[in-house]
C-alpha cells in the first residue's frame, strides 16, 4: 500500500503495484500522512482550534482511536515499542507518548514557554530525538520510556535528526553535529 493525504481533507490509500484506489477517510483540511506501523497508520490534522491524531487500520481505513489536542496544530509522528510519539506546535510546542494501542497519554514533556518543535520526531535505543525553536533553538534527547530530558544542547538552528550507523545526526548552523546513541 501507498498512503497519501490531500488538500481536499482526505487521507487516501492506493494499491503501491497497480495504483488502484483501495480505501479513502475524510478526516478534514490540512491532514499529513505520517508513521505506518503494525498494520496502523497515523495522520495529523492541523487546526487553528486544536489537531487531532488519527490512527487508522492501515489495511482498510476504519479508525482505530484519535487523539485531540487544544494546540493549534498536531505534527510529525514516530512509532517504537508500542507508543507513538507526537508534538503539538506553538504555543503548547510538547511532545507527547501515546499507547499505540488505545492512544492513552504515557507521558507529556514541554521544552518550555514559547519553544515548539521544528522538526520531524526519532527514536532509536530509547531514545526520542528533536529539535526546537521559537525563543532559542535546540536539540533535545528525551527518554523514551518517561519523557526525563538526557540532553538539551543550544544552537543556532538545528534540522531535523536522522539515525543512522549507531549515531544521530542533525544538522546545525554552517556543520553538522553527530552523537553517539546510548549503549553505542
Amino acid at each position: 500500500m501507498a498512503y497519501a493525504a490531500s488538500y481536499d481533507g482526505y487521507v487516501y490509500a492506493v494499491n503501491a503495484s497497480t495504483g488502484a484506489p483501495v480505501w479513502q477517510l475524510y478526516t478534514g483540511p490540512d491532514v499529513s500522512v505520517g508513521s505506518v506501523a503494525n498494520n496502523a497508520l497515523y495522520a495529523t490534522v492541523s487546526a487553528v482550534a486544536g489537531g487531532t491524531l488519527y490512527a487508522l487500520n492501515a489495511s482498510t481505513g476504519a479508525i482505530i482511536w484519535t487523539y485531540n489536542s487544544t494546540a493549534p496544530t498536531v505534527g510529525p509522528t514516530a512509532v517504537a515499542t508500542g507508543i507513538v510519539y507526537v508534538a503539538t506546535s506553538y504555543p503548547d510546542g510538547s511532545v507527547y507518548a501515546l499507547n499505540a494501542s488505545t492512544g492513552a497519554q504515557v507521558w507529556s514533556y514541554s521544552p518550555g514557554q514559547n519553544r515548539y518543535l521544528i522538526s520531524n520526531i526519532a527514536v532509536a535505543n530509547g531514545v526520542v530525538y528533536f529539535s526546537t525553536g521559537g525563543v532559542s533553538t535546540a536539540f533535545h534527547a528525551l527518554d523514551a520510556k518517561t519523557g526525563l530530558p538526557l540532553l538539551e544542547n543550544p544552537s543556532v538552528y538545528t534540522l531535523s535528526p536522522v539515525v543512522a550507523n549507531g549515531k544521530v545526526y542533525v544538522g546545525i548552523s554552517g556543520g553538522l553535529a553527530a552523537f553517539h546513541l546510548p549503549g553505542q
